[in-house]
């Protein structure tokens, strides 16, 4: 299979997004004929929107940025006229920040004003839920409302099925045939690693333990798992007898001075695919 691929930019800054690995999926996806297409940790939207997928469900936990998926979906034209009529600015971001809409197109834009000018993409909460990031102001709004570019990813969105909620219960669902990616926020067992909350609820090494006990019983029902996460190896070991693939990249924010990080790339499927894919990567590594 050959993936068409879209003309569609992620509309969201995101911490940990996986734009660079879009040429890695491309290799997958060549010698896998997925029925469809399924992303549980879908935050930025990278992979999902970088290709036409079959049957697309795409999910998340965070359920404001679920809404405001929704929301583009719906109706991107009603989030673009919002969007013009907020300037970057201290005051105007305090103000966006402490509004609490219902409609979900409100919700979008709410979310794709505070992402586009908090600091460094990341989405963060309090206890309570509240969104903390600081003002950062080094980015305008120009760019989301150029080329039809929300437009572009409304039609994307439509095309799949957008829900909020656990990973677990949305895997549990899962059809056979489907191609799987999930990219969890990175997390190690006793310690604090960097943009782990994304949202309310913390991503930690129990939920690490269930989310490879999810991919194992996904890919015995005869789908293919692709799951990336940080190179450890006691991560690797909860993923045994699959491919598992180091990757060196770079640092993308200016002030990590060039600095590299190793991800790691577990593929989970029946053994002669497993063994075809190997030998893409290679080649793309």
């Amino acid at each position: 299979m050959v993936l068409e691929c879209q003309p569609v930019r992620p509309l969201m800054r995101w911490a940990g997004g996986k734009r660079w690995l879009v040429p890695h999926i491309r290799a997958i996806a060549a010698l896998w004929q997925p029925s469809s297409y399924v992303e549980p940790f879908v935050g930025g939207g990278a992979i999902f929107f970088a290709f036409e997928w079959p049957d697309a469900t795409i999910s998340d936990v965070n359920e404001e940025l679920i809404a405001a998926y929704r929301g583009i979906a719906l109706n991107p034209g009603v989030v673009a006229q919002r969007l013009r009529t907020l300037r970057v600015d201290p005051e105007v971001f305090k103000r966006v920040r402490s509004w609490r809409p219902r409609r979900d197109e409100w919700r979008a834009v709410r979310l794709l004003y505070l992402n586009r000018c908090s600091y460094g993409g990341i989405y963060r909460t309090d206890r309570y839920g509240n969104y903390n990031v600081p003002f950062s102001g080094d980015r305008s709004l120009d760019s989301l409302l150029q080329n039809d570019r929300l437009e572009v990813a409304s039609a994307a969105l439509r095309r799949a099925q957008i829900r909020s909620g656990d990973f677990e219960s949305q895997l549990a669902g899962c059809p056979a045939g489907s191609f799987v990616f999930c990219d969890p926020a990175y997390s190690l067992p006793g310690s604090e690693v960097s943009f782990r909350r994304y949202s309310a609820p913390v991503f930690d090494w129990s939920d690490q333990c269930r989310l490879a006990e999810a991919a194992h019983s996904v890919c015995r029902e005869g789908s293919l798992v692709v799951v990336t996460n940080v190179s450890d190896p006691r991560v690797d070991s909860l993923y045994g007898g699959s491919l598992s693939i180091q990757i060196k990249r770079r640092v993308p924010f200016p002030r990590a001075g060039g600095r590299f990080v190793v991800e790691s790339l577990h593929v989970l499927g029946e053994r002669a695919l497993v063994r075809a894919i190997r030998v893409r990567l290679e080649e793309v590594l």
